[in-house]
């Protein structure tokens, strides 16, 4: 009994275990996703305050 106890209690704990780590790797791809949408809305306010200044010149 306490054999099998000790064993579902270590492949919880590596389930577990796996869980953090690949909700760490999603949260990291998340977080470079989230950048590059970032990047593209600078660029394009960027674009467009660009056009606006020419338009105004």
């Amino acid at each position: 009994d306490e054999k099998v106890r000790e064993a579902i209690n270590e492949e919880l704990r590596c389930q577990r275990t796996r869980m953090h780590q690949e909700r760490y790797f999603l949260n990291k791809l998340n977080i470079v996703v989230d950048l590059e949408t970032s990047v593209k809305e600078w660029r394009d306010v960027a674009e467009e305050l660009g056009v606006q200044h020419h338009m105004r010149s």
